[in-house]
């Protein structure tokens, strides 16, 4: 499941992300944590996640971090970045490892582009 978020933090300025259950269970945390590399940022076991409910996606903004949270199949997904990180980037990282978690393959297409025509 890693391999889903290499892409997320291959983006400058992206600290760790962290895909939790609905009850708030961690599921998975990719990343190192902060640029100073203290370790993980995020708790080691479990999220107060009821106030995400109803909620499309959200940015979070504090003083030296941004948290960038959006509903996943299976729970949420979150992003711990530099407030400088390009948010258009992660935005799109995060929807093409929402639907590859949703389709339950590791990031990679498995399918044909060109498909053969009867003439």
């Amino acid at each position: 499941m890693e391999k889903v978020f290499k892409d997320i933090l291959a983006i400058p300025g992206v600290w760790e992300v962290l895909l939790t259950s609905s009850e708030g269970k961690v599921v998975c945390r990719a990343g190192g944590g902060t640029r100073i590399g203290t370790g993980a940022c995020f708790p080691q076991d479990r999220l107060d996640t009821r106030g995400f409910e109803g909620l499309a996606e959200t940015d979070l903004f504090f003083e030296d971090a941004r948290l960038y949270v959006r509903p996943a199949p299976s729970g949420y997904l979150m992003v711990l970045m530099d407030p400088k990180a390009p948010a258009a980037m992660v935005r799109l990282s995060c929807d093409t490892s929402a639907a590859a978690l949703k389709n339950g393959s590791n990031g990679k297409k498995r399918s044909r582009f060109f498909f053969k025509r009867d003439r």
